[in-house]
């Protein structure tokens, strides 16, 4: 539940994140779509390549990296409202390098490629990032396949630095003690010790 959370603390703190909890969705199938998304209005005729499905939920906001499927062209982070300015510049380098965007529309997060000169009807991209929920990237569709449905959650392994159990644990049975209206005592990891005072990502 916080695992997510807590790997992105200790990145924030050290620089770096747990590989084990920086996942890849390999093939994010992507719709060629107008820049105009709206029914009523009419068409530009400039096109984006959205995904099909909506992204697992990211903890820092953006993918760490973007790239096309074979890994051999790498998109570039860029505010939705800073697009018209960019393939406006007079630097034609501005102009033509991919980039990409995210778009929330009723609460489910979609990426949007443009496609430059340098690359043409992007039909699948590689995304690399810290979800807040493994699962969701376990399940998560590959090429257009229909998402398959949540089983048996223990069934996925488990994965997480050693370092930051006891932060995990700590902060998941906070959770559970508020929940349940529960006092919760000194020794969290029941080790007969006082775990309270030792869970900072120094």
């Amino acid at each position: 539940m916080f695992t997510a959370a807590v790997n992105l603390e200790y990145k924030r703190k050290k620089g770096i994140a747990d590989n084990n909890l920086v996942l890849t969705i390999p093939c994010l199938s992507l719709i060629e779509v107008d820049i105009v998304e709206c029914p009523c209005a009419p068409k530009k005729g400039c096109s984006f390549y959205k995904s099909i499905f909506p992204l697992p939920r990211l903890v820092d906001g953006k993918p760490i990296s973007v790239t096309s499927a074979d890994g051999f062209v790498s998109y570039d982070y860029l505010e939705w409202f800073d697009f018209k300015d960019k393939l406006n510049s007079r630097l034609l380098p501005d102009t033509t390098r991919p980039y990409y965007t995210l778009k929330i529309i009723n609460n489910q997060q979609h990426i949007y490629l443009y496609s430059s000169e340098k690359v043409t009807n992007p039909k699948a991209a590689s995304v690399v990032g810290i979800f807040e929920d493994p699962l969701e990237v376990a399940y998560f569709p590959t090429c257009e396949e229909t998402p398959r449905p949540f089983c048996n959650p223990l069934d996925e392994p488990f994965m997480i630095n050693k370092d930051l159990e006891p932060r995990v644990f700590e902060l998941t049975l906070k959770a559970l003690a508020n929940f349940k209206g529960l006092a919760l005592g000194s020794d969290i990891q029941n080790n007969n010790n006082n775990d309270s005072t030792a869970k900072t990502l120094d």
